[in-house]
């Protein structure tokens, strides 16, 4: 939180200091003008008391709240750790070869897969991991998810643009995916 003297602040003073000044002559007209053989105050110099007294009461107050406590960052308290932290940039640890899999959920992050063949399976990434992914086949159809609502989220988004094209498993309450429709794309006319 921060508060106190700024360009604002500065600039606040000055115009209660003007304010001041033009209501401090202001009244002292009015006092000359009680005085016999000077002319009475007109209306319109009483407005323009009444404006200099507006005037400076706005001011004061505008630089009162200058000097109150700006709130400059907004702390949010995590209740439970973030559990898909990035493991690094080194290669998968765990090496898988030479497998079938035939509809289950087969986890990607940490992993390399080679030479596996995947039948209607859901692949599961988390984005915690590098993966390898080579020489496999895949037979039927395939999903993907995550439980990652990052990673999640991305592939959702992949999917609304168009760029994804096969289904997502649903995991988490994030946005629904009957909602989402991949957009149609067509050349312009030439």
């Amino acid at each position: 939180m921060e508060s106190g003297w700024d360009f604002g602040t500065i600039n606040n003073l000055i115009q209660d200091a003007l304010w001041a000044s033009a209501l401090a002559i202001w009244i002292w007209r009015k006092v000359q003008a009680k005085k016999p053989g000077v002319p009475a105050m007109s209306s319109a110099s009483k407005l323009v008391g009444i404006a200099l007294i507006a005037g400076l009461i706005v001011s004061s107050v505008s630089l009162y709240f200058n000097f109150q406590p700006r709130v400059t960052e907004k702390t949010v308290t995590v209740t439970e750790p973030y559990k898909y932290k990035w493991l690094g940039d080194t290669p998968p640890s765990s090496l898988v070869s030479d497998r079938f899999f035939d509809d289950e959920e087969v986890p990607l992050d940490g992993k390399s897969y080679i030479n596996c063949t995947f039948t209607n399976v859901t692949f599961v990434y988390d984005g915690t991991a590098p993966m390898v992914f080579s020489h496999n086949s895949v037979f039927g159809g395939f999903k993907i998810k995550s439980n990652n609502p990052s990673v999640e989220a991305s592939l959702i988004f992949l999917y609304g643009f168009g760029v994804l094209k096969i289904p997502i498993v649903k995991s988490g309450t994030h946005t629904p995916l009957e909602h989402i429709e991949p957009p149609s794309y067509s050349k312009p006319h030439s």
